[in-house]
């Protein structure tokens, strides 16, 4: 499949409603001006001028300080700090048992190292995240590792939620397969290129640990991790849970985006069971990806860029 990216999405809707599209595809693909009669708005991916712009710089560029922000608001959010040595790192070890350590102002999982359970692994992860600092900045997210299923939970115009359960990247064991070739299948069903499992020095060190190679046969219904994080563009996949997330889990979200006074928002969230409680939120998205929730890998697809458009350009609604 080709890779289709919110703005896409975006045009489309407002192209169906009769709003002239300008795109500056040559210049950057992710920009767009919407136009209608004498309204005009400019978009960029998933985003308006309706977000919040000083929110949504909370949100992207420090997320300590994003999630001091909504613990001080009563929200629920795992233990973390910044640090900039191993020194600290193995005391936030000490202190919490498990920790994640990620960048300061990074997306996609890129440099972020979960589950780290002894000392040793800490100064590799730490260099990890450090390398993947957008800023460059000498300091990195360290984060309590909470454990349980993780979910994006998507807030449009502070009135509609949808949700994805996200499943970290992985081989699903056939008996007659061998893991490059259950790779392979699974790259030929992806989205696009972007969403594919792809050979690192990661996989390669998780094949290891779990006594496998590229050539070995895994048994009918043994998974095989191949990744370290749980992240679309890492291979992992979206199933639609729109449906099964329960009240509490609604609210929260709904409350997460008065809060910050936004028009969009996409929530990570962790947690045992999404029926009975939201569990923790680990992360705040101001430019969520609309593509997997039209294209999810299972599941009912949401035509979710629809409430934008209808946030944008009220007049046409039911057009």
């Amino acid at each position: 499949m080709s890779k289709l990216l919110s703005i896409d999405y975006m045009v489309d809707e407002a192209r169906k409603r009769g709003v002239a599209v300008v795109r500056y595809d040559g210049i950057h693909r992710g920009f767009a001006c919407l136009k209608l009669g004498n309204h005009r708005e400019f978009v960029f991916q998933s985003q308006s001028d309706l977000i919040g712009r000083v929110s949504a710089r909370l949100m992207n560029n420090n997320k300590v300080l994003a999630n001091f922000v909504l613990r001080e608001a009563g929200f629920p959010v795992p233990e973390d700090g910044l640090i900039s040595s191993l020194e600290e790192a193995e005391a936030c070890l000490q202190e919490w048992g498990r920790v994640v350590i990620k960048p300061l102002d990074n997306t996609g999982g890129k440099g972020v190292t979960p589950n780290l359970r002894s000392n040793k692994e800490l100064e590799e992860a730490l260099l990890t995240a450090l390398a993947h600092n957008v800023r460059k900045e000498d300091r990195v997210v360290c984060q309590q590792h909470v454990e349980g299923r993780e979910y994006r939970l998507l807030v449009i115009n502070q009135k509609h939620v949808f949700a994805l359960e996200r499943v970290g990247a992985h081989a699903l064991g056939d008996g007659e397969h061998t893991v490059k070739e259950l790779v392979d299948l699974s790259n030929e069903k992806a989205r696009s290129r972007d969403y594919w499992i792809k050979k690192s020095d990661t996989v390669e060190q998780l094949l290891v640990e779990q006594g496998l190679t590229w050539q070995s046969t895994p048994k009918k219904g043994e998974i095989v991790r191949m990744a370290l994080v749980i992240n679309a563009h890492q291979g992992g996949t979206v199933h639609d849970a729109t449906d099964v997330v329960g009240k509490e889990a609604r609210k929260l979200a709904l409350e997460v985006a008065a809060y910050f006074d936004t028009s969009l928002v996409g929530l990570d969230v962790i947690t045992p069971d999404i029926q009975k409680t939201p569990g923790v939120i680990i992360e705040m998205n101001p430019s969520p990806d609309l593509a997997i929730h039209h294209r999810p890998d299972s599941g009912q697809a949401r035509d979710v860029t629809k409430y934008i458009i209808d946030l944008l350009f009220p007049e046409t609604v039911g057009k």
